[in-house]
């Protein structure tokens, strides 16, 4: 018999309910260039606006899912 497993909506992954990957964000955000950066063994995913100023200018997130909510979230914001 196998354990039952929570079910977990993701709100921000792909079509397939996985996790973003970093081209789909990058197609997402053609206004911001985004990179991965790894030092000391972490991971980080950085935005940096191609324009001085588009708000926010930059974003560090620990995932591209992160990154993605604090880029879209920042937009609607801007939306009235």
């Amino acid at each position: 018999m196998k354990p039952a497993t929570p079910e977990v909506t993701q709100v921000n992954g792909t079509a397939d309910g996985g996790s973003p990957d970093l081209q789909q964000v990058r197609r997402e955000f053609p206004q911001f260039s985004i990179w991965q950066e790894n030092t000391w063994g972490r991971s980080r995913y950085v935005a940096r606006s191609r324009d001085l100023c588009r708000n926010p200018y930059a974003v560090i997130a620990a995932n591209l899912a992160e990154l993605r909510d604090a880029l879209t979230s920042n937009s609607a914001d801007r939306q009235v």
